[in-house]
This record gives C-alpha cells, sequence and structure tokens, in this order.
C-alpha cells in the first residue's frame, strides 16, 4: 500500500507476521537502470513485537521522513522566503 508524503515521494511498506512477532519493510520504489539492480530505491527492514508495535515505527518513519523533505526543500532556491 503506498503512502504518498509529497507529490514525487511514495513511500510503500509490508509486514509481514509470525511466531516471533512482525516484520516491517519500508521502500522506496524505483525504475531499474543499468546500474541499478533492484526496484527501490532504498529499503529498511524493522523487527517489531507485533503489529502495532511496527505500525507505531511506521508512523514515526513516516513522520521523519515527512520533516527530512521538508527541510530539503527548503533548501532548494525556488522555496526559500523572497525567491
Amino acid at each position: 500500500m503506498p503512502l504518498n508524503t509529497f507529490s514525487k515521494t511514495a513511500i510503500r511498506y509490508k509486514l509481514k507476521e509470525g511466531s516471533n512477532g512482525c516484520v516491517l519493510y519500508v521502500w522506496e520504489p524505483a525504475d531499474l537502470t543499468k546500474t541499478r539492480v533492484r526496484p527501490f530505491l532504498f529499503m529498511a527492514k524493522y523487527p517489531a513485537k507485533n503489529r502495532e508495535a511496527a505500525m507505531e515505527l511506521l508512523n514515526q518513519y513516516l513522520k521523519t521522513h515527512e520533516q527530512c523533505l521538508t527541510e530539503s526543500r527548503w533548501h532548494e532556491p525556488s522555496m526559500r522566503l523572497g525567491a
């Protein structure tokens, strides 16, 4: 299920539940190229005790990701005040 944070950035996630808890996978999809052999820019794997803990991790990740995007966009010339 994609979760859109900004218009051109989609973060995807998957929860895998097992007998030892839950694993949250988070990634940003990307097209394959000559040098990119996997269909994502990054993938992170987070173990969690249960589904609720995994969803809390996901929410924290999305808040951090959104903040980083906001800060990086702020430094672009077109996003500065008075530009």
